[in-house]
């Protein structure tokens, strides 16, 4: 499962963990990330996303990738479509999701085309 962080959206941990209650059988690994701009906090988005890893490793899986804007979209994108029996959950309000550019490659190119299912968490 892979799962976007947004420096200014933490992740919304309450209703993350009802999903994976909700899914607990399916679950086995949780890979978080976040895609950075030019002036974005490299430290405080790694800081956050070890945290997060730390968080939920005595459980799952646990690790985390960062992808810098410019090349960060199709190094995900590729590393998503080779990936199977995968899901991404985003996190409403979430940056990455209202990008123009990445709200059409997410939705075409990773639910549709990828038959990668989307969650979407309050």
């Amino acid at each position: 499962m892979q799962i976007d962080h947004q420096q200014n959206n933490p992740l919304n941990i309450i209703d993350f963990n009802k999903f994976l209650n909700f899914r607990k059988e399916s679950v086995k690994n949780l890979v978080f990330f976040s895609v950075l701009e030019t002036g974005d906090d490299w430290n405080d988005a790694d800081k956050y996303l070890k945290d997060l890893t730390d968080l939920y490793s005595d459980r799952y899986g646990a690790a985390y990738e960062m992808y810098k804007a410019q090349s960060g979209f199709q190094d995900l994108k590729r590393i998503i479509l080779s990936k199977k029996d995968e899901f991404i959950v985003v996190q409403r309000g979430s940056r990455m999701f209202l990008d123009q550019m990445f709200r059409k490659f997410l939705i075409n190119e990773l639910v549709y085309e990828g038959n990668i299912p989307l969650v979407i968490l309050p």
